[in-house]
């Protein structure tokens, strides 16, 4: 009888247990669980907000080192230029110095 005993007090505590359990599964563990599921979803959109901004930035670098090479063609031009009417005005001055 004592082993019956035993086992009935063991069933008891495992009730009790279990009734514990699903109290806390009810009140703690699926609200959390259904937070986490919000949290991601957000996460999910913010990581694809990140993923545009991320191309748009790149676009704008690749965008942007287009404009400068272009802005460093149209200096070599200009000094180019500079070369030439410096050259020009020369040629000019020494022609008006022999007459």
């Amino acid at each position: 009888m004592t082993s019956e005993r035993i086992t009935v007090g063991r069933t008891h505590k495992w009730d009790l247990y279990l009734k514990a359990v699903s109290i806390a599964m009810t009140f703690a563990v699926f609200p959390a669980v259904g937070w986490a599921f919000k949290v991601h979803g957000h996460l999910a959109e913010l990581s694809m907000q990140m993923d545009y901004l991320s191309s748009q930035i790149q676009s704008d670098r690749s965008g942007t080192q287009a404009m400068l090479a272009e802005l460093r063609e149209m200096r070599k031009e200009i000094a180019a230029m500079k070369t030439d009417l410096v050259s020009r005005i020369t040629r000019v001055e020494t022609q008006l110095e022999k007459r």
